[in-house]
């Protein structure tokens, strides 16, 4: 059964060129003194070894390979996806470079065109919303092949673009990362705000504005 790995497969392209000759530019120390900063030096040891610099290494290839970008600027780009999840959060940690590299691989996937006719719908669902849940607050029991059917049954309601656009709103909302991960066991949880990103859609379509009538985007039983 194919599993769909954004990370190892970023990887996997960029080692398959054999581009990761052309992050030698920047030595081992650069990259480890970048780490450092960008996690204000809350970084578990392991990550700063051979093993975790080559890790570091290889997610340089592929942005490089991918975005066609050099190794100082793909470093860069790590460095502030790093600080954007550890260095800026006080008390946040990186023990594990996963949590940074999987939602930048699967970005890559999305904007590259890797996900094809090959791989089954709910392994794309997964990859348009992971990349943006970085608390993982989405249980992933839900991202099955049978647990995705919740979520495939409001697309076919309301729309694709509405639907992913919300779920992604509502894992994004301020405080989300403070709740326990996998939290969200069910997609009835996103059942009222996919309907009323709906309702606000049809009061678009109607050239009715959210405060021309008070309430009306969470009226749903009160037709135009």
């Amino acid at each position: 059964m194919f599993e769909f790995m954004p990370e190892e497969r970023a990887l996997e392209e960029a080692h398959s060129e054999g581009n990761i000759h052309e992050t030698e530019d920047v030595i081992d120390d650069e990259i480890v003194e970048t780490i450092r900063k960008a996690t204000e030096d809350r970084v578990g040891a392991a990550l700063l070894s051979d093993d975790g610099v080559f890790t570091v290494r290889s997610m340089m290839a592929a942005l490089m390979f991918h975005t066609e970008c050099d190794a100082q600027a793909a470093l860069e780009h790590i460095q502030g996806k790093i600080w954007e999840r550890i260095g800026s959060r006080p008390g946040a940690r990186l023990n594990c470079y996963s949590l940074i590299f999987k939602p930048l691989c699967a970005r890559l996937h999305v904007e590259n065109g890797w996900i094809d006719d090959l791989v089954p719908d709910h392994k794309y669902l997964r990859a348009q919303i992971d990349v943006h849940d970085y608390a993982s607050r989405i249980h992933p029991n839900l991202y099955s092949e049978t647990g995705i059917t919740g979520l495939q049954r409001f697309i076919d309601r309301y729309g694709h673009d509405l639907v992913i656009t919300t779920v992604v709103e509502v894992v994004c909302e301020p405080g989300g990362s403070d709740k326990e991960p996998g939290h969200i066991s069910t997609w009835s949880f996103f059942d009222r705000a996919i309907k009323e990103a709906h309702r606000r859609q049809q009061m678009g379509e109607a050239h009715i504005a959210p405060g021309d009538v008070c309430g009306m985007h969470m009226r749903m039983d009160v037709p135009f």
